[in-house]
Formats: C-alpha cells, structure tokens, sequence
C-alpha cells in the first residue's frame, strides 16, 4: 500500500514537526544571542519529549514509541535540573518495574479474541 504524502494527515504532520524544529531552533538561536531563555528549555532532552508529544498527539497515544521518547527526555531532563543527581542510573529498574506493572494491569486481549470475549455464551458460563 502507497502512502500519499500530499494527504492533509501527512502535510499536518509535517507542518507540526517543521513547528516544533522552527520553535526550537529559535529558542536556541536566541539564548546564543543573550536572551534570557532557561538552559534546559533548549536542551535536546526536551527536543525528544516535544518529539514525543507530538508523535502520541499523531498517532493517539497508541504507539508506544511516543511513550518512550517522553520517557527518555524526561530522565535526562531531571538529571539536568537536579545537580549531582543522576537519575538516569534508576532508568533500567524503572523499565523493568513498568513491565511488570503493564503485565499485571493490561487485560489479555488474547485469551478474549481466542473464545470470543464475553459475548460468547460458553465464555461467560465457565467464567
């Protein structure tokens, strides 16, 4: 299947992320000239986190790429907003533990499309 890069979805995604690159590139363009722009607002950590917005936005937060992308700019934004803290050591354990958090608490879509889901007389009867 073809994707049609003239269609409004793809020009609108474009024109977001062309916003969000214009936007940063002229935050940093202007605490280069001595404007008084925060230091972490201009740092590549937000970059990935307004990157990440935007790709949730675009896709509805159904692709977990977004999530990560947040997740990893938000890591190294704290490490850069709390001096001599270094938050990206607990990255990995947080990873692992949100695993298992997802597994515990997502429903197993599986076992659902497997016999039906509740709609099936038999489901609801042994269940």
């Amino acid at each position: 299947m073809e994707t049609n890069s003239n269609t409004p979805k793809h020009r609108n995604a474009k024109i977001g992320m062309g916003l969000i690159l214009i936007t940063f590139g002229s935050l940093l363009m202007g605490r280069n000239l001595g404007l008084e722009i925060p230091f972490w607002l201009t740092s590549w950590p937000v970059l990935l986190i307004a990157i990440g917005i935007f790709s949730g936005i675009k896709h509805q937060f159904k692709k977990p790429g977004s999530y990560i992308l947040i997740l990893i700019g938000t890591v190294f934004l704290i490490d850069k907003l709390i001096p001599g803290y270094q938050f990206h050591e607990l990255i990995f354990p947080l990873i692992i533990t949100g695993l298992g958090v997802i597994l515990i608490l997502r429903r197993n879509e599986h076992n659902f499309k497997h016999c039906g889901g509740w709609h099936n007389k038999q489901f609801r009867e042994t269940h």
